[in-house]
C-alpha cells in the first residue's frame, strides 16, 4: 500500500535527519504515540528539501534531528494527501527554550514554576494537555510544548556512550527518564539502561516504556537465579507506572510487563503454575534494590464452596516466593466451625507460601471475624487463620486458630454461646490463643510447637484484680467454659506469701523472646525456621495458687491457695472473690479482739485490719521545758495494714485509731519494719510509734489549753502539779487567760490566784486584774483571794484602788469585812499616803471624837 508523499524543507543552516516514529496501533487517530520505534527516512541538507513516501500509515509521525542527533521537532501526517513540513529556526528556538526550562528544573527545583510543573507530572499523571496548558501560562516558556519537553528529556537521558549515535542505536538512563516524566527513582537503587524508548498517553496519564535485560537490574542477592528459572527470556519489554495500591509496590515506581504463563519450581519436580501474570519490578524507596513481584488471578475453592477468583501477589526473594491472595468473588461462603456459635467470619483470603530453600509449600485461609453481634465485642486484632492440607489439589481445613489480645469473661461467653451475661467482676483475658481441630482424636502440632487439645478451647493469661493466671480452658457447648489456671507464687518480701499446688507452665518463644502465636500460617522459610528453633520458657512457676473457672453456675471462681503472714505459715484460706479483691479471714487467737479481715486487692497490694486492746502509759511531750504530764491509754484500737510491692522494694504501712475521752484519734500511716514476723511484734511496734508520736496523736488536746487544763483538773492527765505554770509556759497564756481557763475547768479562786502568783511572780495588782478580767471576780472576792495567798493590807488596798477604782473609805469597809484590824488598816493607809492618809485621819478622828456623832 502506498501513502501520500511527505516533503521536508530545511530552512536551517545545517543538515537535518528525519526518523519515522512508528506507532503500533494503526487505528489510533489521536496521535497519542509520541516516541515509538525509530526508522531512518532521509537526510536533508541545509536550505534543501526532500520528498519521501511514508513507510507507515495512514497516520505517520516523524522526529527531526540535527546532524549530531539532537532533536529539533516532531511532525505528523494524516496520510490523506501530500504534505510539506518546513523546519525553521523557530523550531530550534522552541527546543532552546525547552532546554532552558529543564535547566531551571535542575538548578532551581524550589522555584514556584518548577514546583507547579513537578506537581503536574507526579506519579505519571501528567498529560500532554496539562503540560501544554502549563507552558502557555508562563511568561518565558510559552512556546514550549509537551512534545518539545519529551524530545528534550529523552536527549538528556542518552548515555554518554550512545549520545552521538543514530537514535535507533541510542541507550537511555532509565532513572533520568523516570525523573523527568514524573516517576520517582530512589537514590539508593542503581540506574538501569534501556533501549527502544517509547512514550504515549491515555486519557489520564503519560505512558513510558522500553526494553531492558533483567540481568542488568539490581535485585537482592540470590533472587536473579530464581527469577531466571521461570522467566522465558531475560529480555523484557516494560512500561513505567506509579502504583497507588496493592502489594509491596504500593506508593512506588514500577517497571511492568506481562507474560503468558510462568511455572515456579517448589521442589520434588513440582511447579506452582500461574497463567497470564503481570510482573512488577518495584523501585521501592525502602530498599537498595529492585523488588520482583508477580500478580495474577487464580481460581480457588474451600469448604466445597463455588470456585472463587482470587488475586495473587507474589514477592520473590532469595529463598522463597512470598505469596498473598485476596478473593475477588464471594467472600461469605466460609461457614463458622461447629461449636463456636459466636464466631462470625467477615472476610477471608488465601495464604500461600512457595519456598525455594528448602523446598516447601503452604496453603491456608486468613481473614477477619467478629464476635457476637457486629461491634458487640471490640477487637484490636480481628485476624484468623485456617491451616489447610492439600488433598488432590483441593485445600482441606484441618484446624482453625485465631488470636485475641484481650477479652473479658462476658465477651468470652458471647464468643462460644452467642449469648451475653453481666458479671460485676474485673476479669479479663490477654493473649488468647484459640484452636479448633477438625479431628478431635488426632492432635496436630501447632505453630508454637504444642499439640492441640482434645475438644475446643483456648490458652490465655487471665487477669483478675490484676493478678495474672495462665492456663488452658476447655469449651463445652452444654456446660460452658471451665478449667484450672494457675499463677506463680506471690511474695511480698518476707512479710507475706501466697502459694498453692499450681503446676509450672512453659510456652514456646522465638530467639528474640517473643511468644509464638498459633494463628500464623507458616508459609515462609523464616516462619518455619522460627518454629523449628523455638525454645521453651517458663511463664508460670510451680507452687502458686490455682483458680478454678466454671461458667456453668455461680460462683464462677474458686481459689485454691495458702497464705503465710506473720506466725501463720501455709494457712489454708477460704476466699471470697469480688470486684474489691480476694477477701479472707486469718485467726491469730486471743491477741486480737477480732479476726484479721484480709484483702488481696491486686498483684501489688494487700490490706488487713483487726481490733486489739491498746494499754500504754503515754508521756506527753514537754514544751519549753514544761512536761505536759502523762496519760494511761486503755482503749480498743482498730489497726490497718497495707503491704505493697514495686519493682524495687516492699512497703509495710500501718495505721490505726482509737477513742480517748470522747475524742476520735488516729495515727499513721507509718512504715513498719518489713522483717516483723509476729502480731505481738507488730503491736509492740505500734506502741513504740504511739509513744514517739504522742504529740501528733494527742494534739487534739495538748494543743488546746482549755482541754489540757480540764484533763489535768479531772486527773485524766497525771503528773502536773502546777497547771498555771503549764498554761503560761507551754501554752503561752497571760495571767488573765490563765485565770479564765482555770476557772472554766473548775478551779477555785484561791487556786487560781495562787497559781498566777507562782507562775508569774505576780503582784497583788496583777492578780487582782487577772481575777477581775479573767473570771469577773468582785472586789470582796479578790480581797479574800489576795489575803488567802498572803498579801498584806497595804498591797490589797492599793490593788483595790488601782483595779476597781475604789475610794479609801470604801476600801476600809471591804478590808474590815475581810477581817483586817482597824489599826492595821490605819497604818496601811498612812503608809500609802496621799488620799489614803487623809482618809485615815478623817476616819479615825471621827472614831476617837465622839462629839461628831
Amino acid at each position: 500500500m502506498s501513502y501520500s508523499k511527505i516533503t521536508i524543507t530545511n530552512s536551517l543552516q545545517e543538515g537535518i535527519v528525519v526518523y519515522d516514529a512508528f506507532q503500533n496501533d494503526a487505528q489510533d487517530k489521536n496521535l497519542s504515540n509520541f516516541f515509538g520505534t525509530l526508522t531512518s527516512i532521509s537526510k536533508v541538507a541545509a536550505g534543501a528539501n526532500q520528498t519521501f513516501e511514508p513507510i507507515h500509515g495512514p497516520i505517520s509521525t516523524y522526529i527531526v534531528y540535527d546532524n549530531n542527533y539532537n532533536p529539533i521537532t516532531r511532525v505528523f501526517s494524516m496520510g490523506i494527501e501530500a504534505q510539506t513540513f518546513t523546519v525553521t529556526e523557530a523550531d530550534v528556538a522552541i527546543m532552546n527554550s525547552t532546554n532552558a526550562f529543564i535547566k531551571l528544573l535542575q538548578d532551581s527545583p524550589s522555584d514556584p514554576q518548577c514546583v507547579a510543573f513537578q506537581a503536574i507530572l507526579k506519579g505519571g499523571k501528567g498529560t500532554s494537555k496539562k503540560v501544554n496548558d502549563f507552558f502557555k501560562g508562563t511568561t518565558d516558556y510559552q512556546t514550549c510544548t509537551f512534545i518539545s519537553y519529551m524530545l528534550a528529556v529523552v536527549a538528556i537521558a542518552r548515555t554518554p556512550e550512545t549520545k552521538n549515535k543514530p537514535p535507533q542505536q541510542q541507550v537511555y538512563s532509565l532513572s533520568s527518564l523516570a525523573k523527568y516524566m514524573g516517576f520517582d527513582w530512589p537514590p539508593g537503587i542503581p540506574d538501569v539502561t534501556v533501549s527502544n524508548f517509547n512514550c504515549s498517553e491515555n486519557s489520564e496519564a503519560i505512558m513510558v516504556g522500553g526494553k531492558l535485560n533483567i540481568n542488568d537490574v539490581t535485585l537482592a542477592d540470590g533472587v536473579l537465579a530464581h527469577v531466571l528459572s521461570f522467566l522465558p527470556s531475560p529480555e523484557i519489554t516494560f512500561g513505567i507506572e506509579f502504583v497507588y495500591d496493592g502489594g509491596l509496590a504500593t506508593g512506588s515506581t514500577c517497571l511492568k510487563f506481562t507474560l503468558d504463563d510462568i511455572k515456579i519450581p517448589i521442589g520434588g519436580g513440582k511447579t506452582f503454575d500461574i497463567d497470564q501474570p503481570t510482573i512488577l519490578l518495584s523501585l521501592n524507596p525502602l530498599f537498595k534494590f529492585v523488588v520482583f513481584e508477580v500478580k495474577a488471578e487464580i481460581p480457588f475453592n474451600i469448604f466445597k464452596s463455588p470456585t472463587i477468583d482470587a488475586d495473587i501477589a507474589m514477592t520473590i526473594d532469595n529463598i522463597e516466593a512470598e505469596v498473598g491472595v485476596n478473593l475477588k468473588g464471594n467472600t461469605t461462603s466460609l461457614l463458622t466451625p461447629p461449636g463456636i456459635k459466636g464466631l462470625h467470619f467477615d472476610s477471608f483470603g488465601v495464604g500461600l507460601g512457595v519456598i525455594f530453600e528448602p523446598p516447601g509449600f503452604a496453603i491456608g485461609v486468613e481473614g477477619t471475624f467478629h464476635i457476637g453481634n457486629k461491634g458487640q465485642v471490640p477487637l484490636t486484632d480481628d485476624k484468623f487463620a485456617i491451616i489447610c492440607e492439600m488433598e488432590e489439589e483441593v485445600p482441606n481445613p484441618v484446624y482453625l486458630s485465631f488470636y485475641v489480645p484481650k477479652l473479658d469473661l462476658s465477651e468470652l461467653i458471647t464468643l462460644f454461646t452467642n449469648t451475653t451475661i453481666n458479671l460485676d467482676l474485673p476479669v479479663s483475658f490477654q493473649d488468647l490463643s484459640f484452636t479448633w481441630a477438625e479431628n478431635l482424636m488426632e492432635p496436630l502440632v501447632l505453630p508454637d510447637g504444642s499439640l492441640t487439645k482434645v475438644g475446643y478451647g483456648f490458652s490465655a493469661y487471665m487477669s483478675i484484680l490484676d493478678l495474672q493466671f495462665y492456663g488452658y480452658l476447655q469449651i463445652d457447648l452444654s456446660s460452658g467454659i471451665s478449667g484450672d489456671i494457675t499463677m506463680s507464687p506471690l511474695s511480698f518480701g518476707k512479710l507475706l506469701k501466697l502459694t498453692g499446688n499450681g503446676k509450672a507452665i512453659n510456652l514456646k518463644y522465638d530467639v528474640n523472646g517473643n511468644p509464638i502465636p498459633n494463628n500464623t500460617i507458616p508459609k515462609t522459610a523464616a516462619e518455619k525456621k522460627v518454629i523449628a528453633n523455638a525454645t521453651s520458657k517458663q511463664i508460670i512457676a510451680a507452687g502458686g495458687p490455682s483458680m478454678t473457672l466454671s461458667t456453668s453456675s455461680s460462683p464462677y471462681f474458686s481459689l485454691d491457695a495458702e497464705i503465710s503472714l506473720f506466725e501463720l505459715v501455709n494457712e489454708k484460706i477460704d476466699a471470697e472473690i469480688s470486684k474489691d479483691g480476694i477477701s479472707f479471714e486469718l485467726d491469730y487467737g486471743a491477741v486480737m479482739e477480732t479476726k484479721m479481715q484480709c484483702r488481696l486487692e491486686d498483684y501489688h497490694n494487700f490490706s488487713g485490719k483487726f481490733t486489739y486492746g491498746i494499754d500504754l502509759n503515754v508521756p506527753l511531750p514537754s514544751v519549753a521545758g514544761f512536761s505536759l504530764g502523762s496519760i494511761d491509754l486503755d482503749a480498743a484500737c482498730d489497726l490497718g495494714l497495707a503491704i505493697s510491692t514495686s519493682t524495687s522494694d516492699v512497703r509495710f504501712g500501718v495505721q490505726g485509731g482509737f477513742t480517748f475521752e470522747g475524742l476520735d484519734l488516729s495515727f499513721g500511716p507509718f512504715n513498719a519494719d518489713v522483717n516483723i514476723n509476729s502480731i505481738s511484734a507488730l503491736i509492740d511496734a505500734v506502741g513504740k510509734y504511739v509513744l514517739v508520736h504522742a504529740g501528733d496523736i494527742f494534739k487534739a488536746f495538748i494543743l488546746n489549753a482549755s482541754k489540757w487544763a480540764g484533763f489535768v483538773k479531772n486527773e485524766v492527765i497525771k503528773g502536773v502539779k502546777d497547771v498555771a505554770q503549764g498554761l503560761k509556759t507551754a501554752f503561752n497564756q497571760s495571767e488573765t487567760e490563765v485565770a479564765s481557763i482555770m476557772h472554766g475547768v473548775g478551779y477555785g479562786v484561791d487556786e487560781i490566784a495562787s497559781g498566777i502568783q507562782n507562775a508569774f511572780s505576780a503582784s497583788a495588782n496583777e492578780i487582782a486584774t487577772a481575777l477581775k478580767d479573767g473570771i469577773g471576780a468582785s472586789d470582796t472576792v479578790v480581797t479574800a483571794a489576795l489575803k488567802g495567798i498572803g498579801f498584806g493590807v497595804q498591797d490589797i488596798a492599793t490593788a483595790l484602788n488601782s483595779v476597781f477604782g475604789l475610794a479609801p473609805t470604801a476600801i476600809k469597809d471591804i478590808l474590815s469585812a475581810a477581817g483586817f484590824a482597824d489599826s492595821a488598816i490605819e497604818s496601811a493607809f498612812n503608809a500609802i499616803g496621799g488620799a489614803f492618809a487623809s482618809a485615815a485621819k478623817s476616819i479615825w478622828h471621827a472614831v476617837t471624837h465622839w462629839d461628831h456623832w
